[in-house]
């Protein structure tokens, strides 16, 4: 269970640290999670810690599967308002995120 170096998520925003995950959370600061991290904020869409962690997990394989380097880049952000409304739509799992995201934007639904 918790070691007291949990995050929680207030009012959108992280406060105090995530406990990392297997090997497969976002690293702290990675360019690319940033993008999906900024839009969560934007759309004042409230997932706590752990579902943050594997909506950027996914997010993150699913930019690596399609090639996207860029954050800046209008894919990059499409592929993670895909993955925000995945989650809103009750999908939870990192790899499933992904492989639907990417399984979209390929036009192959």
């Amino acid at each position: 269970m918790g070691t007291g170096g949990e995050g929680r998520l207030y009012h959108g925003h992280f406060v105090g640290r995530p406990r990392p995950e297997r090997g497969n959370q976002a690293k702290e600061g990675s360019a690319m999670s940033e993008v999906i991290q900024a839009l969560l904020k934007c759309e004042r869409v409230s997932f706590g810690p752990e579902d943050v962690a594997k909506l950027v997990a996914g997010f993150e394989s699913a930019v690596t599967e399609l090639g996207l380097k860029d954050r800046n880049d209008r894919e990059t952000t499409q592929v993670a308002k895909l993955i925000i409304q995945l989650a809103r739509d009750g999908h939870r799992d990192p790899k499933r995120l992904a492989e639907r995201a990417t399984a979209i934007v390929r036009g192959s639904s």
